[in-house]
């Protein structure tokens, strides 16, 4: 989180390849609903303010406004114009669209590639996202990426199971440079609907028929990607399960059956409650809450979202390029979301960018209220950056600077030989004599000498072993590193290096 940020990562541990002298023993897997956001407990002590404060003090108003926008992206080949854009409007972040088979490997080259377009950002990378759910909706195939069964599918097996597979789906994500995955679908489409229902059973979207599958199995899922530092979002809220025509192809679609309070709400009730990423609304026209398509309705995002559910997270819409809402000028849509509750407008046609965000730039300007809701939901997203390890953080407000510092500086880990880089879902930065790692759930660690060696030797973070969530400590034979999923020790006697799994 340093101001030198290089912008391309190191690669990533994809999870099947380890090496020939690592013994791994697979550790357990809880099947419960748990926080699918890292906990606050789980971030040591640190506190994301000061950094986010810092960042977004720094942006102009066009670069708040710009982290406020996802635009679609070629997944093989970005054109021009989408990497001018990226520059051009300061963009927090880009989806990948259409349907790719060239693996992990080509896919990570596209992600850089949109990355170093964010030049205009304050230090701010890319949110880098996909629809990656399974089925028909796998967008990104090839080698290095496990073929997904549907959601259908999916719902059959244990939750601990589902866990466990989204878990190595995340990581296959993460070494291709994908941030958040746009999934879990939580809308329950009833057995006597099914395929009849064109957005969601058609393509069997859905974890199954009641909530009391959609609930259990949305959150293995989102909480599988978690554990492999990927965020989701949920989707489509308030429920897209019991309407007939999809929002993407068809104006008018309406849902004549659910209300404010409906228990098919259940599992996005939980996903909040869990504290998911963000969760994405759905721009179909509910006639017995509002009577509005719900990305333009308050009672949905500000009264049901955030009211009712408590959800704190970014509100996302879905595609502002969707036929449901073809009628009004790409930048009333805009605007009329944001007014509305909305956090996030994504848009997957990249020629509605620039009305969009000039005209929220024009409305900020002419509304101070309005511009005072831009800083909040800039404010919103870079705070879920921090945790994805995307924002650099002024040396005065980086956790690596400051534990560099704290133990010891230069004297004892040596002068920088590389910038602070991005890496696994973290951050890191190399010195002549260690390295400082640090992740949101692990805070930022130490390793030094003999025990750094070793560890980057086995893929440092991006690695088996994980974040470390020591810094190195002593023992009666030597040192010791304790890292997510193990140790690493140095024996003062013999200078053998030993490496544990756990």
């Amino acid at each position: 989180m340093g101001a030198t940020s290089e912008r391309v990562e190191r690669p990533h541990y994809m999870g099947t390849k380890r090496a020939a002298v690592v013994v791994v023993v697979a550790g357990v897997l809880a099947a419960g609903v748990t926080p699918v956001a890292a906990s606050a407990a789980s971030a040591a002590s640190e506190d994301p303010a000061n950094c986010v404060s810092a960042v977004l003090g720094s942006m102009s108003l066009q670069q708040q406004v710009g982290q406020l926008f996802i635009m679609g992206v070629s997944s093989t080949a970005p054109t021009s114009q989408q990497l001018g854009l990226i520059t051009s409007k300061s963009l927090g972040g880009v989806i990948l669209m259409g349907h790719s088979s060239v693996g992990v490997s080509a896919t990570k080259a596209v992600a850089n590639t949109l990355q170093a377009r964010a030049t205009t950002t304050a230090g701010t990378a890319l949110t880098v996202a996909v629809d990656q759910e399974g089925g028909e909706v796998q967008v990104l195939k090839g080698t290095g990426f496990s073929t997904m069964p549907t959601a259908l599918t999916q719902g059959t097996e244990s939750a601990t199971t589902l866990r466990a597979n989204a878990g190595t789906w995340g990581r296959q994500l993460l070494a291709a440079g994908i941030t958040l995955n746009l999934a879990p679908v939580l809308d329950t489409v009833p057995a006597s609907l099914g395929t009849g229902n064109k957005p969601i059973g058609y393509y069997h979207r859905e974890f199954g028929y009641t909530t009391d599958a959609v609930t259990p199995h949305g959150m293995a899922f989102a909480s599988g990607m978690s554990d492999a530092r990927v965020q989701t979002s949920g989707k489509h809220f308030p429920g897209l399960g019991r309407v007939r025509d999809n929002t993407d192809t068809t104006f008018g679609v309406a849902d004549n059956v659910t209300v404010r309070d409906d228990t098919y709400l259940r599992p996005f009730s939980t996903a909040a409650s869990a504290r998911i990423t963000a969760i994405m609304i759905s721009a179909a026209r509910y006639n017995k809450i509002d009577g509005q398509r719900a990305v333009f309705s308050s009672t949905v995002m500000k009264g049901m979202l955030r009211g009712d559910l408590g959800f704190k997270g970014l509100i996302i819409s879905d595609s502002m390029a969707a036929a449901a809402v073809n009628d009004l000028a790409p930048g009333t849509r805009a605007v009329d979301f944001l007014l509305d509750g909305g956090t996030v407008v994504l848009d997957t046609n990249a020629a509605d960018i620039t009305p969009m965000v000039d005209a929220v730039v024009a409305k900020a300007n002419a509304d101070t209220t309005f511009r005072s809701t831009v800083t909040e939901n800039a404010r919103l997203v870079l705070t879920s950056k921090y945790t994805a390890g995307l924002l650099s953080c002024p040396a005065a407000s980086d956790p690596i600077a400051l534990h560099y510092t704290e133990m010891g500086g230069s004297a004892a880990y040596g002068n920088p030989t590389t910038g602070e880089y991005r890496v696994a879902g973290g951050r890191a930065r190399d010195y002549s004599r260690g390295s400082v790692v640090w992740s949101w759930r692990t805070g930022a660690r130490a390793v030094h000498g003999s025990i750094a060696s070793k560890y980057h030797s086995l893929g440092g973070a991006a690695g088996a072993l994980g974040f470390p969530t020591t810094d190195e400590y002593s023992t009666s034979v030597g040192r010791t590193s304790a890292f997510e999923h193990g140790t690493i020790s140095w024996n003062r006697t013999t200078g053998a290096i030993t490496v544990a799994y756990s």
